[in-house]
């Protein structure tokens, strides 16, 4: 039953502190109940948290901590919670190549001055 789900959800939510990881996991999962979702039976938002912690673990690939982009905790959150699709690999995870900034000229600027 959706009510309950939430009621569960939110009940989670209020006994971590502001601003935790397991809040903003409680957030996302508040929406996808609003969206129609349903959470199932011993699926919670700390059992979440530690499936993105997992995840992290399991690709670090050598280094000695890693970041897990939101898009990818929240792909593994809707994978916990029987939401989505599973998660791609973090290789598979789309970087934006930051670009150089254009120069500054100096000369340029100064120019008629």
């Amino acid at each position: 039953m959706p009510g309950m789900d939430m009621d569960r959800i939110r009940d989670e939510m209020a006994r971590e502190q502001p601003g935790s990881p397991i809040e903003a996991i409680g957030e996302y999962v508040t929406e996808r109940l609003n969206q129609g979702a349903s959470v199932p039976e011993g699926r919670t938002l700390a059992g979440a948290y530690k499936a993105i912690e997992d995840w992290a673990r399991k690709n670090k690939g050598g280094k000695t901590c890693v970041c897990v982009p939101p898009k990818m905790a929240f792909a593994i959150v809707d994978r916990y919670f029987g939401f989505g699709e599973e998660p791609q690999p973090f290789a598979a995870v789309k970087t934006v190549k930051q670009e150089e900034p254009d120069s500054l000229d100096l000369d340029a600027l100064l120019e008629g001055l």
